[in-house]
């Protein structure tokens, strides 16, 4: 959101500049109305520059978006890895407590035989004793086998998990740097346009004060002609006619690099 207010807070600031130069470049219009001007050419090269700013910036939003949509939405492995982990430790617990009764049975089916033999019992006594402990360890030790089968299954599972999340991670990362890529290009087009603009703009004030001058000195040359066509009736006549031709030529040229000055600079929005 703040970055959408960013780039509203520029728009605004660039519309009131344009309309505020708008207004102060009428003040220096200082154009012949009834002499015909070719009009401005419409396929400016600043208007397709920005219209790919624009577009650029339409992409950059649509990548944000895109962004904090990814961030925003829950992850719907991250509740399996935490039941994963938690079925793990339990396996293990369970295995390590089937490993400590098989030590148990073993030590104590030792000292049974021990005790036995010393007391002197029976032998079928002690057959029983030790089919029933064999027959205890064997059911342990099938146990012990699933339970290391279903921890083997359980750790691949978890690390397929963990590669998905590794992987939408580096997607992620991947999009921020191509954001900030775009960002870049898009300030660099935007100052290179700015710049474009002030020296046009710089060359356009030059040539109207350069207009104004010519303006000022034809206004007098063309007065001074006026009063000397009434005083001079000889050849004089024609010198001062060629003068008089000379220094309008050089007004409406230098009228005309004016008017292709002006063509050239973009137009305000």
């Amino acid at each position: 959101m703040d970055d959408l207010r960013r780039i509203a807070d520029k728009d605004r600031k660039s519309r009131r500049q344009s309309t505020h130069d708008d207004r102060r470049g009428g003040l220096f219009d200082t154009r012949d109305k009834e002499i015909m001007t070719d009009p401005s050419s419409a396929d400016c090269a600043c208007r397709e520059m920005d219209a790919q700013i624009k577009e650029m910036r339409k992409q950059l939003l649509v990548k944000e978006c895109q962004l904090n949509t990814h961030k925003m939405m829950p992850n719907r492995f991250k509740n399996d890895v935490v039941e994963l982990r938690q079925l793990v430790r339990e396996r293990e617990s369970q295995i390590n407590k089937l490993q400590h009764e098989l030590c148990t049975l073993s030590s104590n089916g030792l000292k049974s035989l021990r005790s036995d033999k010393a007391v002197g019992t029976e032998r079928n006594d002690l057959q029983e004793g030790a089919s029933v402990n064999s027959m205890v360890q064997q059911e342990q030790a099938r146990r012990l086998e699933e339970c290391q089968d279903e921890l083997a299954k359980l750790k691949e599972k978890y690390q397929s998990m963990k590669r998905v999340c590794q992987m939408r991670n580096k997607q992620i990362v991947s999009l921020n740097e191509n954001i900030v890529e775009k960002e870049n290009e898009s300030c660099n087009a935007n100052k290179s346009v700015q710049q474009e603009v002030s020296i046009l703009k710089r060359q356009l004030k030059e040539t109207e004060d350069k207009c104004l001058q010519i303006q000022k000195l034809y206004q007098s040359k063309c007065e001074s002609a006026k009063s000397l066509e009434k005083t001079i009736q000889n050849g004089d006549h024609e010198i001062l006619r060629t003068k008089y031709e000379k220094y309008k030529t050089m007004a409406i040229a230098l009228m005309e690099q004016n008017e292709e000055l002006k063509r050239k600079l973009p137009p305000s929005n």
